[in-house]
């Protein structure tokens, strides 16, 4: 009997590529929610069609290469404008520019093919015909949202490896939608970190891929390119590389001539692909192979850095904006404890650990004006396997007992509902809810969660970064409340140009109202009323020679200064107060101050009977420093 006729090439494809559809169809179904919300933000907001801030200059690069093909930015800045003044010849001939050329892996080639397929009309104004701003940058900035849904679909693809599919298009959802990342795939295309995302998602997949051939020297090039154009859109996602080693490791141990041929096979395409573009970049921009950080010498303080506030602080804080983190967090602790998944969870672990680290190390650790964490959105592909395990974890204790699954449905329900009217129903007695006028939604739901949430802010805190609250209540004894205040830098200094932002602390400042302890706060300044009282502020330039307190007092008063920390006081001396405002110096010992949280500490035991009270303090460094560039 003669064989069936072999099924067409174009049938067998359409029947593939069904069936990988229905049986991830709700990968599927979540990455197009991603897309629409990504696309539909980006196309109702103007701005985010022309580049800006930080994105005008990760833009400069595609536009160079496409139009002069050359990173000499002497004519993208004569015609797209420099505004944060990076144009700084540094030796080579070549102005700066310290942002990242990664992105224009992506944009050049759109950007290229816009150009010759729908170029501006000649009456166009020449900042659009030279793609500074106009139709090409609009067309081209769209594909934020593309990559961005990507991601979602990559990350679905990973937590599929250990959840089922509605499990792991949660967790892609949950970490996709309620994070920073929307923001950077439709507001800030310009900015590297959707791409870095993007990016961090492929290197991610490729590594769990080559954990299944293990002894396939193909799919670990694969990884090792995925690295490299990693490397090229921020040079910390090299720390990626963690996560397939850790897996390269644990599934070649003792096969040494495998593990090496894995090893070498990566990294040698990392470096060709990433590492080295980047140190020709560096090399032609700065004279030297790799420049550290070209925004100058003192942007990166790696004996300061600040993961705690990275983590959590309201401003710049990871979880403050993205909590459905959280939900890895769990999955790391659950991938850790079973051993299938624990070299696989190591490596994360240690990636996401360096990651953070670093990002914690710039001199504006807040990233100054951002959505979130914005050098930390690129981990959030690391975060889907331990998030769908998670989840996998959860339905499965859910689906042990039936009530359990009926209690947490009724709670998803009534929750967010009962929060929202019942904030409305508060809001009738401030008169922001209506009682005369059939409401809006945005009346009756969008001011109901306002009025809910101010009650949160009020009385309990962030919840999204509670813990770290609770964590900073018991430390400092200060309210959870006043933890957004604490963590606002007041001793700010730039770091191109060494100028000062602000060194001048105001107590009579108004986030020092529930930020002093055992004083009493005024518009003026801070009462003192108990014989040892403190103020808590955080501060950006980690160096500091001495200080100088503006205080009086009903008669002359000693009063002796230092600073907090968990083993106790370093004091740094004493000052005398007068009965009239004086300035009192006193100098900061060697290792006696540090930028980030600080707590300055007042001990006079008759302050209340003096009525002692501090208008402000100074805080000065005059160290010498080398030119900043």
């Amino acid at each position: 009997m003669a064989g069936a006729p072999p099924e067409p090439l174009l049938s067998r494809a359409v029947r593939r590529t069904w069936g990988a559809l229905r049986a991830n169809r709700w990968g599927v179904a979540v990455t197009v929610a991603a897309y629409l919300v990504f696309s539909f933000i980006y196309r109702h907001t103007e701005t985010a069609h022309t580049p800006g801030s930080d994105g005008h200059y990760t833009w400069l690069f595609a536009r160079s290469l496409v139009y002069d093909h050359d990173l000499d930015f002497t004519n993208d800045y004569a015609l797209c404008g420099d505004p944060y003044q990076r144009n700084v010849d540094r030796g080579t001939g070549h102005p700066d520019n310290p942002f990242y050329v990664g992105p224009a892996v992506v944009l050049a080639p759109i950007l290229w093919t816009l150009r010759h397929v729908e170029p501006p009309p000649a009456s166009a104004p020449e900042a659009e015909r030279a793609a500074c701003k106009g139709p090409l940058t609009t067309r081209t900035f769209a594909v934020g949202a593309w990559l961005g849904a990507a991601a979602v679909l990559l990350m679905a693809r990973l937590g599929r490896r250990f959840a089922s599919d509605g499990q792991a298009a949660l967790a892609a959802g949950l970490l996709g939608l309620g994070s920073s990342l929307p923001a950077y795939a439709g507001i800030f295309p310009a900015y590297s970190h959707v791409y870095d995302t993007f990016f961090a998602a492929v290197t991610m997949v490729a590594s769990l891929r080559a954990a299944e051939r293990p002894r396939s020297a193909p799919r670990w090039l694969l990884v090792g390119l995925a690295l490299g154009v990693g490397v090229l859109q921020r040079p910390v996602s090299a720390l990626f590389a963690a996560v397939p080693i850790a897996l390269a490791v644990s599934l070649l141990w003792r096969q040494w001539r495998a593990l090496g041929v894995a090893l070498v096979s990566m990294g040698a395409v990392a470096f060709a692909s990433g590492v080295a573009p980047q140190a020709l970049v560096y090399r032609y921009l700065y004279g030297r192979w790799w420049a550290g950080a070209p925004p100058g010498r003192y942007f990166m303080q790696y004996a300061h850095t600040h993961p705690w506030l990275v983590l959590f602080a309201p401003h710049g804080g990871f979880f403050h904006v993205a909590p459905t983190a959280w939900l890895a967090v769990a999955g790391l602790v659950l991938g850790a404890r079973a051993r299938p998944t624990r070299a696989l969870t190591l490596g994360l672990l240690v990636a996401c650990a360096a990651v953070v680290w670093l990002s914690a190390a710039p001199l504006d650790w807040h990233a100054d004006g951002t959505f979130g964490a914005r050098r930390l959105t690129s981990l959030l592909p690391l975060l889907a396997p331990p998030a769908a395990i998670a989840l996998a974890a959860l339905a499965r204790w859910l689906g042990a007992r039936r009530s359990r699954a009926q209690v947490a449905l009724g709670v998803a329900v009534l929750v967010p509902v009962a929060f929202t009217i019942c904030g409305a129903a508060f809001g009738l007695g401030q008169g922001r809810v209506s009682t005369e006028v059939g409401l809006s939604q945005e009346n009756l739901y969008g001011e109901g969660d306002k009025v809910a949430w101010g009650l949160v802010d009020d009385r309990v805190g962030d919840l999204a970064i509670f813990p770290a609250e609770l964590v900073y209540q018991l430390r400092y004894g200060l309210p959870r409340t006043s933890f957004r205040d604490a963590t606002e830098p007041f001793y700010e200094r730039n770091y191109r140009t060494m100028a000062w932002r602000a060194n001048r602390i105001p107590l009579g400042d108004a986030r020092f109202e529930h930020t002093l302890r055992g004083m009493v706060h005024t518009k003026d300044g801070a009462r003192v009323v108990a014989p040892r009282a403190s103020a808590l502020l955080s501060v950006q330039w980690p160096y500091a020679t001495h200080l100088v307190v503006t205080a009086h007092a009903a008669w002359p008063t000693r009063v002796r200064v230092g600073r907090g920390g968990v083993l106790g006081v370093t004091w740094y001396g004493e000052i005398s107060v007068g009965d009239h405002d004086t300035d009192a110096p006193v100098a900061i010992p060697a290792g006696g101050f540090d930028s980030g949280l600080l707590e300055l500490v007042f001990e006079c035991p008759d302050a209340a009977d003096a009525r002692l009270f501090l208008s402000s303090i100074l805080l000065e460094d005059e160290g010498h420093y080398g030119p900043p560039l």
